[in-house]
């Protein structure tokens, strides 16, 4: 097996990838239009793709094999770009990865304190924090209940004492 200090030959493996991508698909894959034109086509791809590859894990670079059977497998009629390529080598290395068990958060039904302060009479909304704990209803609703009871004449103290826990 391989170790993670091993440094690569990423010009290799760049090469390997796009003889594997010839082969399969005719042609090679396009290449970014800063493209110096001193370097050929196929030079400018091995310089590319072996860029992309040297900011790759080692994992990554080794499963080029299992990226280029994923692309294949999709039956697509063209050559998919470096980057695809790419993109795909990184999600292969994440499909090897062992799952972490998902875990479930308990969804408790909230309650809606803005609809029920709403559609409460007036009468009753002097009691809605005797029904309902102060600290269970959002701020939000909180604000609206004590700017209504600041609009209706109440004091400080009174509405300090209609919030306040039994």
């Amino acid at each position: 097996m391989h170790t993670k200090e091993e440094k690569l030959d990423h010009a290799y493996y760049a090469n390997e990838i796009l003889c594997r991508l010839e082969t399969h698909y005719g042609n090679l894959p396009k290449v970014s239009e800063t493209v110096r034109p001193e370097d050929s086509l196929p030079v400018a791809r091995q310089k590319e793709l072996t860029r992309q590859l040297e900011t790759m894990t080692n994992a990554e670079v080794y499963s080029w094999h299992i990226a280029l059977d994923n692309i294949f497998r999709r039956g697509e009629h063209w050559c998919p770009n470096i980057a695809e390529v790419c993109y795909e080598m990184r999600a292969a290395v994440r499909g090897m990865k062992e799952d972490k068990p998902i875990v479930r958060i308990e969804h408790t039904a909230q309650t809606d304190f803005a609809g029920i302060w709403s559609n409460t009479p007036e009468v009753d909304r002097m009691k809605f924090f005797k029904r309902y704990s102060y600290r269970d209803v959002p701020p939000a609703t909180r604000y609206i209940a004590t700017s209504w009871f600041k609009k209706n004449g109440f004091t400080s103290d009174q509405i300090e004492e209609m919030i306040s826990e039994p």
